[in-house]
């Protein structure tokens, strides 16, 4: 008799030091906290392809501090590279437009705890 077997198919996953869950990091925040990251990303979605917002941006989660340094916290060092690299003056051009305060832009990648 032929048996089929289920093979469970995992991603790696480096569990020793995995990266952040964006959404764990929200939880921390207040609505107030959160919500000029939320108008700077709708800025951002009106200026890039849809492919690239989802797969740079969407997983993405800023906080001005006090300041006025702005920390983008995103999932993955690549994400982190790609944003530093190709995207940092379309975050900054759209902080701009909104007329939000800002000294510095940080991007780093966010380590659940």
């Amino acid at each position: 008799e032929f048996r089929e077997k289920a093979i469970e198919v995992k991603e790696p996953s480096d569990e020793g030091h995995h990266h952040g869950d964006m959404n764990e990091l929200k939880k921390y925040l207040s609505e107030e906290e959160y919500l000029p990251w939320l108008m700077v990303l709708k800025r951002i979605e009106q200026k890039v392809s849809k492919e690239s917002f989802q797969q740079w941006f969407a997983q993405t989660v800023g906080i001005r501090s006090k300041q006025d340094h702005w920390i983008i916290y995103c999932a993955h060092p690549f994400i982190r590279d790609r944003l530093e690299t190709h995207y940092m003056d379309l975050i900054e051009e759209a902080i701009d437009e909104l007329m939000l305060p800002k000294k510095k832009i940080k991007i780093q990648v966010y380590k659940s705890r």
